[in-house]
């Protein structure tokens, strides 16, 4: 029996004191009423399944508020400067955080699979800009020879030369699809969409955003944060050396021509060195978007050198000339040859641009350390009937007899 005082100011039989009684009845406390100091008639023990909720409830409470307060609550982002736009980058920020919001899922698992997503809807153009990259590769031999005669053709006077190179250009241009406009068009999707996605990131970290500043990953304590170790950073570098390397290897560079390709080999290996040095310092949550980027770039262009899928997507195909080693062996000769004499050529020029700069400032030093020379006469030497000038020294016009006193 629990007995349950009440002031004696208070009335017996108070709506609220019922309404409070009816709710703890069907919790299971039937000893309950209206603060009262006459005994319970007929009451019931408390069961002890509610004693030990009430006692656990108690113990655990302290537990319970300290996780409320290292919850991390974000305000939603228009109310701190993001996603407040029409630009790319703020659409891809709500996109983040609606991603977010509704997975539940850790900050930089956000940014994973948020990128992935980004590089899945977008994987119609990175198809295109290969198809693009390709043939322009092809045709860049033809597109460089047709450069030079019609800068040859603009260096002469004749404009009806120089109207016909034009002409021969443009339809050049137009027989293969690899004109300026139609590279600047197809080169730049991807670019604006990385650049987005960074600059988007960027801001976020920048604000912070709350929970994204609380989110660890592995030895990084926030995603807003630099790597201190410049692990990330490196892993990045070789991931883009590698991908750079597979695209050079499979000739999906537009306006790169093959022999340029193979001068460039060691291209690969600087992003291994730059990333740590000038890129150390970015939060790790634009580097693990640049890794993630960067390794569905890698994926995809091995899957492009299947054969099977290039058929499927209808990839133009990449003639390489069958040339035997006594040709190769006569073309290296040729091309060395040609180079050493070209260098030859050059020092000669530049020993003679030399002797002249040499002989002319000679002749300065000498006129600075003699007199300078009258070049015109001065004051009374003008007036003077003897002063004749150089012209007059040579021929004379013959004069009258009656002017000869």
């Amino acid at each position: 029996m629990i007995r349950i005082l009440r002031p004696a100011f208070l009335q017996r039989g108070c709506l609220h004191c019922n309404k409070v009684g009816r709710t703890l009845r069907k919790n299971g406390f039937t000893a309950v009423r209206c603060m009262s100091v006459s005994p319970v008639l007929n009451a019931e023990p408390i069961p002890v399944e509610a004693v030990k909720f009430v006692e656990n409830a108690a113990t655990s409470l302290p537990e319970v508020v300290a996780d409320i307060a290292t919850v991390v609550v974000d305000p939603p982002f228009v109310e701190i400067g993001l996603a407040a736009g029409w630009w790319p980058w703020h659409f891809i920020q709500s996109g983040l955080e609606s991603f977010y919001i509704a997975t539940g899922s850790p900050w930089w698992l956000t940014i994973v699979l948020g990128t992935l997503t980004l590089r899945v809807v977008t994987f119609p153009i990175f198809i295109k800009t290969r198809k693009f990259a390709m043939k322009s590769s092809q045709v860049m031999p033809l597109q460089q020879k047709m450069m030079a005669k019609f800068q040859k053709l603009q260096r002469s006077s004749d404009p009806v030369q120089q109207a016909l190179g034009r002409q021969k250009l443009q339809k050049f241009f137009k027989k293969h699809g690899t004109g300026p406009v139609t590279t600047l068009v197809n080169s730049l999707p991807m670019p604006i969409i990385f650049m987005s996605s960074i600059t988007a990131i960027r801001q976020m970290s920048a604000v912070p955003v709350p929970s994204l500043e609380a989110t660890s990953l592995l030895w990084m304590e926030s995603l807003v944060a630099g790597d201190p170790y410049r692990v990330l950073p490196l892993v990045t570098g070789g991931v883009i050396g590698i991908t750079i390397h597979s695209s050079f290897k499979s000739g999906m560079v537009a306006g790169v021509s093959p022999s340029t390709i193979q001068k460039l080999k060691f291209v690969p290996l600087l992003p291994i060195v730059l990333m740590p040095l000038l890129m150390g310092h970015l939060p790790c949550s634009i580097t693990l978007y640049i890794l993630t980027n960067t390794c569905f770039t890698y994926l995809s262009t091995l899957l492009l050198q299947n054969e099977t899928v290039k058929q499927k997507l209808k990839f133009p195909v990449i003639e390489t000339p069958k040339v035997s080693q006594t040709q190769q062996k006569k073309n290296i000769f040729s091309s060395a040859m040609t180079e050493a004499k070209e260098k030859a050529t050059k020092k000669d020029e530049q020993r003679i641009i030399k002797k002249e700069k040499k002989d002319l400032q000679k002749q300065r030093k000498k006129e600075l350390k003699n007199p300078p020379p009258i070049t015109y006469a001065i004051g009374t030497e003008a007036f003077k009937k003897e002063f004749v000038p150089d012209f007059e020294e040579e021929w004379r016009p013959p004069r009258p007899s009656m002017f000869n006193n």
